[in-house]
C-alpha cells in the first residue's frame, strides 16, 4: 500500500513539473520568478492584531454614586445597587459586599466602579459593572474605596501614565485584564489608592479607604 501510495503521488508530480519543461525559456523564467501568494487575495492577507499591553489603563474607572442598595433575594451575600454614573440610566450592579459592609454605608455615596466589564449574571440577576473594594491582607475586613466629595459622577479616575483609551469591553474569557493587575493595585500606608505606587485621583482629590496596605478589587 506503501508503495502504491508513493507512486500515485510521483505520478500526480510528474505532469506538473512535465509542463513546466515544454514552457519556452522565458516563460519558465518568469514561473520561477513569480512569488507565491496567499490565498485571498494575492499574499495581501489582514496581518494579526498587536495585543494592547495590559495595564490599568485598559479599565475604565469611573467615579459613580450609589443611588440604592439591597439584599440579593436568593444570596445572603450579594447586594444589588442602583449606580449613577453620568449616564441617561443608572446602571444595576451586584456586589459579593453584604457579610463586609452594613447596608446603611451603602447608601448616597461616591463610590469607584469599573464600568467596561462584559455583563455578568449573579443568581438570576445582572451585574453591568464592578464596584472596587479594598480588602485587609488577612481577608476579614473589606472596606469601599472613598471618593471625596467634589469629585464628579462619571468622571474618571486619573492615574498619572495610564491615560491610554481604555477597551471598549473587557471580557475576562478572552484575556483577564483584571487578573492581571490586580497584584498591582493596592492602597499604601496611608490607606490612598495606588497603581504600582501611583496614586488614583479625581477632581475633588485622592480616592483613599480606612484599610492601609490592602489589596482593591
Amino acid at each position: 500500500q506503501t508503495q502504491t501510495q508513493t507512486q500515485t503521488q510521483t505520478q500526480t508530480h510528474e505532469p506538473s513539473q512535465e509542463s513546466s519543461q515544454s514552457k519556452p525559456p522565458q516563460q519558465q523564467q518568469k514561473a520561477q520568478q513569480q512569488p507565491k501568494g496567499k490565498k485571498g487575495g494575492g499574499g495581501g492577507g489582514q496581518q494579526p492584531a498587536v495585543k494592547k499591553p495590559i495595564d490599568i489603563s485598559r479599565l475604565n474607572l469611573r467615579v459613580g454614586r450609589i443611588l440604592s442598595c439591597k439584599r440579593h433575594d436568593k444570596a445572603d451575600h450579594l447586594y444589588i445597587e442602583e449606580i449613577d454614573l453620568g449616564e441617561k440610566a443608572p446602571r444595576q450592579v451586584v456586589s459579593g459586599l453584604a457579610k463586609y459592609i452594613p447596608l446603611e454605608d451603602m447608601q448616597n455615596r461616591l463610590i469607584v466602579v469599573v464600568t467596561n466589564l462584559k455583563a455578568s449574571n449573579f443568581k438570576g440577576v445582572q451585574s453591568q459593572a464592578m464596584v472596587i473594594a479594598a480588602t485587609s491582607a488577612s481577608g476579614t475586613e473589606v472596606d469601599l474605596l472613598n471618593v471625596p466629595e467634589g469629585a464628579k459622577v462619571g468622571e474618571r479616575i486619573s492615574i498619572e501614565g495610564y491615560d491610554g483609551e481604555p477597551d471598549a469591553v473587557v471580557d475576562a474569557k478572552k484575556e483577564d485584564v483584571v487578573g492581571a493587575i490586580k497584584p498591582d493595585i493596592t492602597t499604601d500606608s496611608e490607606g490612598r489608592a495606588t497603581y504600582r505606587g501611583i496614586l488614583w485621583k479625581t477632581s475633588g482629590g485622592i480616592c483613599t479607604s480606612k484599610l492601609t496596605n490592602a489589596h482593591l478589587g
